[in-house]
Parts: C-alpha cells; sequence; structure tokens
C-alpha cells in the first residue's frame, strides 16, 4: 500500500514539475518578448533617461534568463530526480532479508499469495513479507514459569487431569514442535500467524484428560512415560494436518491433591 500511494505521489509530482517548467518557459518567452519590445534610448534623451530605460530592459532580460533557467531545472531535472527517488524506494521496498531458520509469507493486499526461503530475497514492491520461524520452539505448562529456561516460552498454567477414579491429576510439561518449512503459507492462511495460541493449550490440555483418564491415581506416576508417549502420539496424529511435528513431549512433574498424597 505504501509503494502504491508512494508511486502516485512521484507521479503526481513528475507531471507537476512538467507543467511548472513549461509555464516558466513561456513566461520568460514573453519577458523576452517585452524586453525587445521596449525601445531603445532617443538622442533627445538625457543620459539619466537612458540609463534608466537600458537597466528596465536590463533586469526583464535577466528576469526572463532566470526563469528560463528554473524552467530547464524543473522540466528536466525535475523528471529525472522524481524516476530516480522512485527507482531508489522501490529497490529498498522490494529487498527483504529473511533471517536462517525462518521462511518469508509473502502477502499481497492482505492475502497470502507465496513464501519464499531464508537469506536475501526480491518481492514485488506492492507485497509484504512476514518472517515466519520454522526452527524447533519449545512450551512449558507449568505453575512455576520462574523455574523455565529462557528458550522455553510459557503457554499455560500446570495442565489439570483425572484418573479413572476422577482424582485431581496436576501435571507441568514440555512440548516441542517444529513447522514444515514447506507448508508454512498454508498454515498461515488456514489458521494465522498465531497458530500456537490457536491450536497447541487446547489439545495438550485434552489429550493429558483423555490418556490419564484411562489410569489409575495409583498408576499414573508409574507409568509417565507410556503417558507421554500416548499424548505424544494423540498431538502428533492432531497436528500434523496443519504442517505441525511434534519433536518432543517431557512430563516434568506429576503431583496429585493434598487429601490423596496424605492418604498414600
Amino acid at each position: 500500500m505504501f509503494w502504491i500511494i508512494f508511486t502516485i505521489l512521484i507521479a503526481v509530482a513528475l507531471v507537476a514539475s512538467i507543467i511548472i517548467g513549461g509555464i516558466l518557459q513561456r513566461l520568460s518567452k514573453e519577458d523576452k518578448k517585452r524586453a525587445a519590445a521596449m525601445p531603445s534610448a532617443s538622442a533627445e534623451e538625457d543620459d539619466y533617461l537612458s540609463a534608466q530605460r537600458k537597466g528596465g530592459r536590463d533586469r526583464l532580460e535577466d528576469l526572463a534568463n532566470d526563469k528560463n533557467l528554473i524552467a530547464k531545472v524543473i522540466g528536466f531535472g525535475g523528471p529525472i530526480g522524481f524516476a530516480l527517488l522512485w527507482v531508489i524506494v522501490t529497490l529498498a521496498i522490494s529487498f527483504h532479508q529473511v533471517p536462517a531458520g525462518h521462511v518469508g509469507v509473502v502477502y499481497e493486499f492482505g492475502g497470502i499469495v507465496a513464501q519464499t526461503g531464508d537469506g536475501p530475497q526480491w518481492v514485488a514492491p506492492w507485497r509484504t513479507v512476514t518472517n515466519a520461524t520454522v526452527q524447533v520452539r519449545s512450551f512449558a505448562f507449568t505453575n512455576n514459569p520462574s523455574a523455565v529456561a529462557k528458550d522455553v516460552q510459557v503457554l499455560g498454567g500446570g495442565l489439570d487431569s483425572f484418573s479413572i477414579e476422577t482424582q485431581d491429576v496436576f501435571i507441568n510439561a514440555r512440548l516441542d514442535i517444529q513447522v514444515s518449512p514447506r507448508d508454512v503459507q498454508t498454515l498461515y492462511r488456514t489458521v494465522g500467524s498465531d497458530y500456537v495460541n490457536q491450536l497447541i493449550p487446547q489439545r495438550v490440555a485434552q489429550a493429558f484428560k483423555d490418556v490419564t483418564v484411562t489410569y489409575r491415581t495409583v498408576d499414573i506416576a508409574p507409568n509417565r512415560d507410556e503417558i507421554k508417549d500416548e499424548v505424544e502420539l494423540r498431538l502428533d496424529a492432531e497436528l500434523d494436518q496443519f504442517s505441525i511435528d511434534v519433536v518432543a513431549l517431557l512430563i516434568e512433574s506429576i503431583s496429585f491433591s493434598e487429601a490423596f498424597t496424605q492418604a498414600i
């Protein structure tokens, strides 16, 4: 949008410079005609009047020359300057540097039309590029966010689940995912750039609930690896349709209600 508006303004300025240059050239010619039409000093005039008449003619000729010079600068130099400015700005807008580990999602008038690889990229100036990461991203679901590593994003609190006896089960977990580089534009088109918040939290919470509810409370902690594997398989199957791969799932802690803990 910026480039389109900029191009229109440059076109208007270019036309205006040509018109102004033409007007000044016409005024310059008229001044020269007026200077040429001024009568020469007669023999009867004294030196003062003769000098005044000559000075007026010279000033009119100088004014005509100045207008002619300005007309050439505006009428010729103006279009060249505006055209050069347009080329420089167009090249600058068309160039995009996509960082390593990212792809460029190309937008045209608000809609996604293509994607690029990483590195220097050239796109049409009326298009925009948004960098989308295809690196492995880590998300934590925990009630203790201060203990999370800096490279891990806290996506939600601890996961509240239930056992087969409907006992409360509290799980802190970490999920690592990666988007397929080939299908980023499809993901952005169907879900949007906020796909993590749109797809991940509710699916992770539901997957843990669906799995832990099949275990007795006393069997959950001893079978944490089996629970992790089942949840990971469920998430991988659900997220695969969005070209999101589950790289790893880690159950960091499992706890139960205080009443149950005291009872055992």
